[in-house]
């Protein structure tokens, strides 16, 4: 298989890879979320529509949840499950 070819990216703890073709895949984490709590989540980098990608999320820590309560193509909105305060780990992919 030949070496993937990447258009941009940003390796940070909030970042992206765009892969030549259009594949973009973008991860992050939202810390000191409370259960209940919401929070927005801004991409790294917008895709083209807000069904035009998949994203999964968790909360660090015993029995911890994270829920996906609203997309678009440049954001999220996050909500805490848990019974306690946790950082909540992301990844989305798509175009």
């Amino acid at each position: 298989i030949a070496a993937l070819t990447t258009e941009s990216k940003n390796l940070s703890s909030n970042g992206f890879v765009k892969i030549a073709g259009g594949l973009v895949v973008q991860w992050g984490r939202v810390g000191s979320v409370s259960a209940g709590d919401t929070v927005n989540v801004t991409f790294p980098t917008a895709f083209t529509s807000a069904t035009s990608y998949g994203v999964s999320a968790t909360a660090a820590g015993n029995g911890s949840v994270a829920n996906i309560t609203a997309q678009n193509a440049t954001s999220m909105t996050l909500r805490g499950s848990s019974a306690s305060t946790s950082t909540i780990y992301w990844v989305a992919a798509g175009y």
